[in-house]
Formats: C-alpha cells, structure tokens, sequence
C-alpha cells in the first residue's frame, strides 16, 4: 500500500498540471454530489413541518389520460362540505410576486390558500393569528415566512396589523408562521401565504373552468 502512495504522489508531483485538473475534478464531482443529495433530501427525505404528517396526504383527480389533475376551487368546496373521508381538507395553489419596499422590492415565492390552511396542517403562527376560517374578508391579509420576518422587519413583534404591497395589492399582516415551516412544497419555500378571497380576480379563481388548486 505505501510504495503504491509514494508512487502515485511522486507521479503528481511531476505533472503538476494533472495535478490540478485531478483535484479540481474531484472537488467539482463533490459538490454536484452534495448538491443533488440536497435536493433530494429535501424534496423527498425530509418529512414536512406538520404536527401530525403521517396523516397529511395529498388528494388528485384521475382520468385515463391524466392521474394526477388539480381540481377548482368550487370543485374544491363541495368536496369539503361533502366528504366523509378526511378530517379537514384545504385548497393550495402556488404563486408568486413582487413585494414593493422604500428601499428595495423582492421577488417573493407564495401559497394561495383557503381559508382553513393552517388550521387543516395544525400549524400555529409563531405571532397574530391565522386567516378567519369562515372566509369572510374585510380586508386582504397575509400571513408572512419567518425569515421573511427576520430579513425584511428585523423580527420586529410589531409587525402584526402592519401593511405590505404585494403582487401590487395593500395586504394588512395578520400573522408570522413559525420557524422552519415554508408551505407544502418541499424545495420551494413560500414566503408570503394569503387567502383565496384576497386575490384581485377573485370571480376567475371562482371559476369551474380553472383548475390550479392542489387538495391536502
């Protein structure tokens, strides 16, 4: 073993360029690896910040062409007043936009959602509350990350009842989600979630024909 090591390291030290190209590959292959096992830790190994996860399931339409069909938000309603099998179910659709500051304005990631998000997956909001179940509105609310919280309001507890403009619409802050939990996609962390009712085209989210939303 040792004449093998002696012999390999005196082959790399007489072509240093080898050398180079030896250990930028080597380190090249370790990072690609570590960044796939990333990915796959969090998109398929790590368990979701759910009270009780092992119950949490997610709910698809199925047809011959297609097994895995979103449903609308109508569609949506009538199988939560209707179902039998599941304790709660809620509407999740994800979606994006841009949050307006004084200094600077960020692209933001976030979940659409109905009412009984966060009651449904039993998550309690670290500060405020959750959005009012019964869906009704009488202003567009959010519920914001909490590295959201830290890096845009420098954890400031006094950020319930305060305004943002995002996706270009006056949202009041009702609540801060707890540390860790980032929605129900794995990789994609949401930002910012906030209900269905708040969104500006509420009659076309409404509509039989559309169909984003994903059960849980």
């Amino acid at each position: 073993m040792f004449p093998n090591l002696r012999f390999s390291l005196r082959i790399l030290i007489k072509h240093p360029g080898f050398t180079v190209v030896a250990l930028l590959s080597l380190a090249l292959g370790i990072g690609v690896n570590s960044v796939i096992f990333s990915l796959v830790d969090g998109a398929m190994l790590r368990p979701l910040p759910f009270s009780d996860v092992g119950r949490v399931v997610r709910v698809f339409a199925a047809d011959d062409r297609n097994p895995r069909q979103t449903f609308s938000y109508p569609v949506y309603q009538r199988l939560r007043e209707d179902s039998r099998a599941f304790s709660g179910l809620t509407a999740v659709e994800g979606a994006g936009g841009l949050l307006r500051g004084e200094d600077r304005s960020e692209m933001l990631t976030a979940e659409q959602v109905s009412p009984d998000y966060f009651g449904v997956l039993g998550v309690r909001p670290l500060l405020g509350r959750a959005f009012d179940e019964t869906g009704a509105l009488s202003e567009p609310v959010a519920v914001i990350s909490h590295s959201l919280w830290q890096r845009r309001f420098g954890g400031d507890r006094q950020v319930v009842g305060t305004s943002i403009v995002f996706q270009e619409r006056l949202f009041t802050i009702v609540g801060v989600a707890p540390e860790g939990f980032g929605g129900t996609q794995r990789v994609m962390m949401a930002d910012v979630w906030y209900p269905v009712e708040a969104t500006a085209d509420r009659a076309a989210t409404m509509s039989e024909e559309r169909r984003p939303f994903g059960l849980i």
